[in-house]
């Protein structure tokens, strides 16, 4: 999972990438970020990430700036000792919202939530999808056609036959 942290105090951020590992050695941290002008610029040249920790009360601005500024479509977890912008955070990308200091059982049940819902919403291997469409063979067609013509049910070919068998 690669993740970034929007966070403007520095011990903080260093904390929560301290419990991220311990949850999960994988886990990559690609950046701390202090602010809304970094972390939009960061965003603006970078791939996104699969989920960010986002602090709300940063050095240069409120971390509801970095939506309006970035295309932020990662999932966020917000890291905030405020409470009063809860129901602003989960208008925007929020899947969690935690509050400082931060405790490593709740961060635990936050990742937890992640993945599940990554997994439930997860986009399908579509390279799967087209090697099982592959492995279909053509559809069978029928081979011989039964036509009725007239009353009569025969199979002879004769002038008048009202039943004719086709193979092809």
């Amino acid at each position: 999972m690669k993740t970034i942290i929007i966070e403007d105090e520095n011990l903080t951020a260093q904390r929560l990438e301290g419990m991220l590992h311990k949850y999960d050695q994988s886990i990559q941290v690609l950046a701390i970020l202090p602010s809304v002008a970094e972390a939009t610029e960061w965003l603006g040249a970078h791939a996104q990430p699969d989920l960010v920790f986002m602090d709300i009360h940063l050095e240069d601005d409120l971390a509801f700036r970095i939506f309006e500024q970035a295309n932020l479509q990662a999932p966020v977890i917000f890291t905030t000792a405020y409470d009063e912008y809860m129901i602003q955070a989960f208008k925007v990308n929020s899947i969690d919202y935690l509050l400082k200091p931060i405790n490593y059982s709740e961060l635990v049940q936050a990742l937890e939530k992640y993945k599940s819902l990554k997994n439930q919403f997860a986009q399908p291997n579509l390279d799967v999808l087209l090697q099982f469409i592959g492995q279909k063979n053509e559809p069978e067609y029928k081979s011989r056609f039964m036509i009725t013509v007239g009353t009569k049910n025969t199979q002879r070919r004769d002038a008048g036959d009202s039943l004719f068998l086709f193979r092809r």
